[in-house]
This record gives structure tokens, C-alpha cells and sequence, in this order.
């Protein structure tokens, strides 16, 4: 197996909060299907943003910033959360400046999301109301 031309080098979280919504009825949360609240209706939009220093030319390293959060108004979602993630990356040499941007946010913004997914559900199984599993998100789309 070879190893990606992206290298995750470090990752911190600056902002991570996890907050039980009070006063829902457990019942009207209840999903059959799955044991992790429903994701349906939620818009999760993160933020992302890249910083690097391309006065030389060179493809990094970048240090990517991941920002989320989710203040639910209505009663059918148990959890508001918000995350600040970041990660410095180092990426070998793949075409212009710009290629290397497009594959840092792509695939950078994909590894700090599951790293943030992961500690969210983490956090949310000793909860009250269980374990959250964010969805599957696409980042194709960004373009910085």
C-alpha cells in the first residue's frame, strides 16, 4: 500500500462543545431504524479555510480550518455542537499551486471532518440522549 501524497502532520481542536438540548420528550426522539439521532432536515454547513505561505512556489505545508456548529430552533434534534478544527498539512510536490490548494481543502477538510464526526460521538455516548453520528459529508465542492 503506498502512502498519499497528503500527510495529516498535526491536528487540534480550538473550539468543542457538545450541549443536550433540555425539556425534549425522549419519545419524540425515538428512531427505529438507527440508534443515533436523525440527521434529516439538518443543513450541516462547515467552514473552511486554508492558510499558506506561496511566495515561493511551493506546495505547502497548509495549515486547513474546519468550523462548524448546529443550534437547532425546532424540538427534533437532542444537540447543538460546535466544532473548530484545525490541521497542518504537508502535501509532496503534485502540479501548480493550485492543484495543491484544491487537494489540500478537498481531502484535508474530509480528514478534519471525520475527525471531528468521530469526537463529537465520543462525546455524545455518555449524553442523555445517546450517541450522534454526523453524516457523510462531500467536499468536492470547495474551491479557495
Amino acid at each position: 500500500m503506498n502512502r498519499s501524497p497528503l500527510q495529516l502532520q498535526h491536528y487540534h481542536f480550538v473550539t468543542l462543545a457538545l450541549h443536550a438540548r433540555e425539556g425534549l420528550n425522549p419519545a419524540n426522539l425515538a428512531n427505529n431504524e438507527s440508534p443515533y439521532p436523525d440527521f434529516e432536515g439538518v443543513h450541516l454547513e462547515p467552514e473552511v479555510s486554508l492558510f499558506s505561505d506561496d511566495d515561493a512556489g511551493d506546495c505547502g505545508p497548509y495549515l486547513l480550518r474546519l468550523e462548524m456548529a448546529y443550534k437547532p430552533e425546532d424540538d427534533h434534534f437532542p444537540y447543538s455542537f460546535e466544532v473548530i478544527i484545525e490541521g497542518l498539512f504537508g502535501l509532496k510536490d503534485s502540479g501548480s499551486v493550485e492543484d495543491c490548494k484544491k487537494t489540500v481543502v478537498v481531502n484535508g477538510a474530509s480528514v478534519l471532518y471525520s475527525a471531528a464526526r468521530e469526537q463529537l460521538m465520543t462525546l455524545s455516548g455518555r449524553h442523555m440522549y445517546g450517541p450522534m453520528l454526523l453524516p457523510a459529508l462531500n467536499f468536492q465542492h470547495l474551491d479557495l
